[in-house]
């Protein structure tokens, strides 16, 4: 009677397929028959971190009208946590939360050094990665106590809105010149921008010369309808560059940051002056200081 009972149980138990190839089968084509999940992909993105409107006439027209899209701008920047500053020669009356600053008489407007003045007078507190779109998220400006200026800025408080998860904490710095986005009504003001290492956004409706070759992108007006310029189209990269500036001349030449002069480099990286520079162009014969160097370099090989 035993025998019989077990003789049932292994039957049974065969009838169920349980062998461990079979398992293993099941599992295979349970994987196969899966579908796949979709990649995912983290876009790396950096937000600006300050918007420049240089000279009265960016935020205004010559009869002291608003210039559309200004307020729109300045606001989508302020809700992800970017100041913005209009350094103007005179003081006109703000428009929206755009409020102005008037500039010293030295050094004269526009020109890169007001604008890496105006730029490194404020701080701002830039988030840690946090994995979300637009990569690094926000900035959150913060009043200088380091910055001796002769001005004061009036950049609030306001909080910060991560795109992603919130990362560590960073210290706080000036904004990057590469992050900065000026907004340029004339050529003199693109060109500063543009040797300083910022991104230049040239408004057209007004400028006595041409704008072209001096500005990154260039609009009649930022506007508020369907063909407006947004803030997020100012991120990098975005709709209208991919990789951070350099300081360049009109023609595409180095420029000192600061005083927008040409400068050259050796071929150790370090700044030539003029005068050195003007000298090496001339073909005299003779060798260059930096081809010396170099065969003072391989003489003992």
């Amino acid at each position: 009677m035993m025998r019989s009972h077990i003789l049932l149980l292994v039957a049974c138990t065969n009838s169920l397929n349980f062998s461990p190839r079979r398992v293993h089968l099941r599992k295979l084509l349970r994987r196969k028959n899966r579908k796949p999940k979709r990649p995912t992909m983290l876009r790396n993105q950096d937000r600006p971190e300050l918007l420049l409107f240089v000279t009265t006439n960016a935020a205004r027209w010559t009869d002291g009208v608003e210039r559309p899209g200004v307020a729109r701008l300045v606001a989508e920047a302020k809700d992800a946590g970017t100041p913005s500053i209009w350094i103007c020669e005179d003081d006109p009356k703000p428009v929206g939360d755009l409020k102005p600053t008037p500039w010293p008489n030295a050094p004269s407007l526009p020109c890169p050094q007001a604008l890496q003045d105006a730029r490194a007078s404020i701080e701002i507190e830039p988030d840690g990665f946090g994995g979300g779109m637009g990569g690094a998220g926000g900035t959150r400006a913060v009043s200088s106590e380091e910055a001796s200026r002769r001005w004061r800025l009036d950049v609030s408080h306001h909080p910060i809105t991560p795109a992603g998860t919130r990362g560590r904490k960073m210290p706080a710095r000036e904004p990057l010149p590469a992050r900065c986005v000026v907004i340029a009504p004339s050529r003199e003001a693109a060109i500063a921008g543009r040797s300083a290492g910022m991104r230049v956004v040239g408004l057209c409706s007004e400028a006595e010369v041409t704008l072209d070759g001096a500005a990154d992108v260039l609009f009649d007006e930022l506007d508020d309808d369907w063909d407006a310029v947004t803030f997020d189209d100012l991120y990098t990269p975005g709709s209208y560059w991919v990789n951070p500036p350099s300081p360049r001349t009109v023609d595409g030449r180095h420029a000192d940051p600061w005083t927008g002069e040409v400068v050259e480099y050796d071929m150790s990286g370090a700044v030539v002056s003029a005068a050195e520079a003007e000298d090496e162009s001339v073909d005299d014969g003779e060798l260059s200081a930096a081809e010396r160097a170099i065969l003072a370099d391989i003489e003992g090989l």
